[in-house]
């Protein structure tokens, strides 16, 4: 419930503050709306930066059960960003040069002019990303996967220069060396690595000459 919680918030102040105001100019009702409105998201994304940094720390590799209050921990984060601050922030900087500055807050280690088009992160620190990298429309970071009610969780990196399509899927205990490419609709499996300027594509990814 929290993350409704939020928007609630959210939309409760501005509705407050335009019917408190009703005789003002209508342009300072629509500066003062979207301040407080922008002011209250602002606000509401760096707690919960500060929520995740409290109760989960810094995601390291490891193996969690599925009923552990870690996970619990992990969607609730999640759950946070996912409902609140993706739609109300970072969707409205996708592909812009500060779609990344979220993430960093949060943990991921994201190089210089990174290109960012998706919000398919979960545990932050685990996603290292090279300067210049392009993350596509819809790529999903997968550094956790569920594998027998256990949540496994590793690093991911996508080196200086690489190219990841869209809506491809990057497993954890992956590597993309400096200029790969994968391309759109590909998967590449967990534990394997693309050569540096080398071309892959397919499900899962196989060579492209």
């Amino acid at each position: 419930t929290l993350p409704y919680c939020f928007a609630f918030l959210s939309f409760g102040l501005l509705y407050h503050y335009c019917v408190e105001h009703p005789a003002l100019p209508f342009w300072r009702v629509v500066l003062g709306g979207t301040g407080i409105f922008l002011t209250s998201i602002f606000s509401l994304t760096l707690l919960t930066v500060a929520l995740k940094w409290t109760i989960i720390g810094r995601y390291v590799p490891a193996e969690k059960p599925l009923w552990s209050s870690f996970v619990w921990r992990s969607e609730l984060v999640n759950s946070l960003c996912e409902s609140y601050v993706y739609p109300f922030w970072e969707a409205l900087l996708l592909g812009t040069p500060f779609a990344a500055i979220f993430f960093r807050w949060m943990g991921s280690d994201f190089g210089k002019r990174v290109y960012l088009d998706t919000t398919e992160i979960t545990e932050f620190d685990l996603a290292h990303v090279g300067d210049q990298a392009e993350l596509a429309s819809g790529v999903t970071v997968q550094t956790h996967l569920f594998e027998d009610r256990v949540m496994k969780m590793s690093h991911l990196r996508v080196g200086a220069g690489a190219s990841v399509g869209v809506s491809a899927v990057i497993l954890y205990d992956s590597e993309m060396e400096a200029g790969a490419r994968l391309r759109s609709l590909s998967l590449l499996m967990k534990g394997e690595r693309l050569p540096a300027r080398t071309t892959w594509q397919g499900i899962p990814c196989s060579f492209v000459p």
